[in-house]
């Protein structure tokens, strides 16, 4: 087991990661219904894409199409966070922040199957707005204040 990995006993791994959208999912979005699958993992290291959030769409053939319809098959939702995010040097409340932003995505029906709630993702600061209606403005803000202080010194290494 790497000791970079080893974070409060725990490494920082996929697993780690369900079990941080899960908290937040349960703490923050209780009434939010998971419409259907909903992954969370990690990607290449991004210098400035935290995270995102996208809807696989495994094949858009005809026939895979009305088989998926027929049998009730949704799409999965993928949430990926920077690898820079495997790092001890990253505070878990940057993860969950990141985590918490992609799920208001969510919500609002990007990357999701739920009905869309607005044309844009960003637009008008929907996310902060969700964020702080679900008590996550602190989180938000010192999120934003540390990647300002310090990403650069993780993307460096």
């Amino acid at each position: 087991m790497s000791a970079l990995k080893l974070i409060n006993g725990k490494m920082r791994d996929n697993y780690w990661l369900a079990q941080r959208l899960k908290y937040i999912w349960e703490t923050y979005f209780p009434e939010m219904k998971q419409v259907n699958d909903v992954i969370v993992k990690f990607g290449r290291r991004s210098r400035s894409r935290l995270g995102s959030i996208q809807l696989s769409q495994p094949s858009s053939s005809i026939i895979y199409f009305g088989m998926r319809r027929l049998l009730g098959i949704k799409p999965k939702t993928i949430i990926i966070l920077s690898g820079y995010f495997k790092s001890r040097l990253v505070p878990t409340y940057v993860v969950d922040a990141t985590i918490a932003h992609e799920l208001s995505h969510y919500a609002h029906g990007f990357g999701s199957i739920h009905k869309r709630k607005f044309r844009y993702p960003h637009k008008h600061g929907i996310v902060r707005i969700e964020l702080r209606n679900r008590g996550l403005e602190e989180l938000f803000k010192k999120q934003k204040k540390w990647t300002k202080a310090n990403w650069l010194k993780v993307i460096r290494g």
